[in-house]
């Protein structure tokens, strides 16, 4: 279901534009792991897809559960109190000096305390609430095939599941492994490496001005004179340079074999979908167009959203505030 916004309230849709759960709520989240948290007036609940008040308004925060564990926040007689739910709505975790959290990935959370100096500290637990890897750093990226790229004194490296250092720092800046290959800084000096920090892949200044940080589907975004193309693991460039970003910071990526890319028409940016091989299969028509998932993107004309399908068909129609991605089918 992909969760949108009418006439100022959330409500939920089905595939293909039915009303699943009525614009009832005053914000929402996804459907993650069959439950979505929604909130109506102050506090957040959380809904099945029958609308069904699974885990009842506690919450002055909530997030979308990931791996039998999602986020919350509650206000105790004025004392802040943060911590982990499981999905019978338990309070499984609840951290003393808990200043904010990431969701678990690999069994693993990153819990960000503050220390003694005020300054914020990051470490990993378990879903037990063991604390498995130490506070020791000043950022860090969620596991993914068994390590993080964490951050200290300014410099980037790799631990392990264990805390231990696969890579020192060393790196200026990095980001997390997508595909089995981080991205990493070294002044200038772009690398992509494995897990133990062994160079797989090097951008070459001639290639690109700038790369993204993620290899999907087997393809990085990379932008050369103010244009988008792809390169693939082996650094070659499969898609050429003539398409555009919807802005500076953001980077187009493959999802469902389709990647989200502008075009101008009439000095006017409009955005279609490519596939793996660059051809334009949906050509660019919309103001905006986001991802695709389970065979569902949400593309703008207007100010209004809609939603179309793999063929371009419009499935739902454009006359909604705004649309989030489709998380999960039912």
């Amino acid at each position: 279901m992909a969760a949108a916004k009418k006439n100022g309230k959330w409500g939920y849709l089905d595939s293909i534009g039915n009303e699943a759960i009525p614009f009832m709520y005053d914000q929402v989240r996804p459907f993650s792991e069959k439950l979505a948290a929604v909130r109506i007036g102050s506090y957040w609940a959380y809904i099945t897809p029958e609308n069904k008040t699974l885990i009842r308004p506690l919450f002055i925060n909530a997030e979308s559960f990931k791996e039998n564990r999602a986020l919350f926040t509650i206000d105790d007689d004025s004392r802040i109190v943060k911590g982990f739910l499981n999905r019978s709505g338990r309070m499984v975790i609840v951290y003393e000096g808990l200043d904010e959290g990431l969701p678990f990935n690999e069994g693993l959370a990153i819990i960000y305390t503050t220390g003694l100096n005020r300054k914020s500290a990051v470490g990993f637990i378990d879903s037990n609430q063991i604390t498995v890897i130490p506070p020791n750093y000043d950022d860090a990226f969620s596991f993914a095939y068994g390590h993080s790229v964490v951050s200290v004194g300014g410099l980037w490296g790799i631990i392990n599941r264990y805390g231990i250092y696969s890579v020192t720092p060393r790196y200026t800046e990095a980001y997390s492994f997508s595909e089995k290959l981080a991205y990493t800084n070294s002044s200038g000096n772009v690398n992509f490496v494995d897990t133990n920090g062994i160079i797989k892949l090097s951008i070459n200044k001639k290639i690109a001005d700038k790369c993204g940080y993620f290899f999907n589907e087997g393809l990085c975004p990379v932008i050369k004179k103010g244009k988008v193309g792809f390169i693939n693991t082996s650094g070659k460039l499969v898609i050429t340079y003539k398409y555009y970003a919807k802005d500076s910071v953001s980077m187009p990526r493959f999802n469902d074999g389709f990647a989200a890319v502008g075009a101008l028409k009439d000095n006017k940016l409009q955005f279609g979908y490519i596939d793996t091989k660059g051809k334009w299969i949906i050509k660019p028509e919309y103001d905006s167009a986001n991802d695709f998932n389970f065979n569902r993107a949400v593309v703008s004309k207007n100010g209004k959203y809609g939603v179309i399908n793999s063929s371009g068909k419009l499935v739902i129609p454009m006359q909604y505030d705004t649309i989030l991605d489709y998380s999960e089918t039912y």
